[in-house]
């Protein structure tokens, strides 16, 4: 069974994790393209775990792992980066495959964490599914909720631009 969460349910998920600062747009780009190196050379999945640090910053690890077209095997994480950080998150690829979970995916996701897949590595902005474990379902989530959006803030002077008085009857349309 999956559901969306409301944005006033969005406090329940997953002991705190919702209480975080999102994760940094950076982390979600270098596993894109770590991703995308895996999807045109080997046709691929990859795995990498997300955590985050007591002093205030998040750690994209890519741990030892097998890596197949279909699946992902991730070695046993890292006892001394286990013991400093908080492991938040898991990560992998669909390489050119939409992100749907797979059934494995299902079974093995039951943790109160992050799971996100990415997939369509062959898109400009490949697609993304982000969901979380959570009484005994999985819960999916809105990625622009826990990542921060690459396209926050600009320098153009804008003042050439004109807001048309009809702005506000249009608002129906959307």
């Amino acid at each position: 069974m999956k559901y969306h969460v409301s944005e006033r349910d969005l406090h329940y998920y997953n002991e705190g994790l919702s209480r975080l600062p999102k994760i940094p747009f950076q982390l979600l780009s270098d596993f894109i393209a770590i991703a995308r190196h895996y999807a045109y050379t080997h046709r691929t999945e990859v795995h990498g775990d997300l955590y985050w640090s007591r002093k205030g910053f998040y750690y994209l690890d890519i741990p030892q792992q097998e890596v197949h077209r279909y699946w992902v095997v991730p070695g046993r994480p890292d006892d001394e980066l286990s013991e400093n950080m908080r492991k938040i998150g898991e990560i992998h690829s669909h390489h050119f495959m939409v992100p749907i979970p797979s059934p494995t995916d299902d079974e093995n996701e039951t943790a109160p964490i992050l799971y996100a897949i990415v997939g369509n590595m062959d898109k400009f902005f490949p697609d993304i599914t982000l969901r979380t474990w959570h009484k005994g379902v999985h819960i999916t989530l809105d990625p622009q909720k826990v990542f921060e959006s690459p396209f926050q803030g600009f320098q153009y002077d804008l003042e050439q631009v004109e807001i048309s008085d009809s702005v506000m009857e249009d608002e129906d349309d959307y």
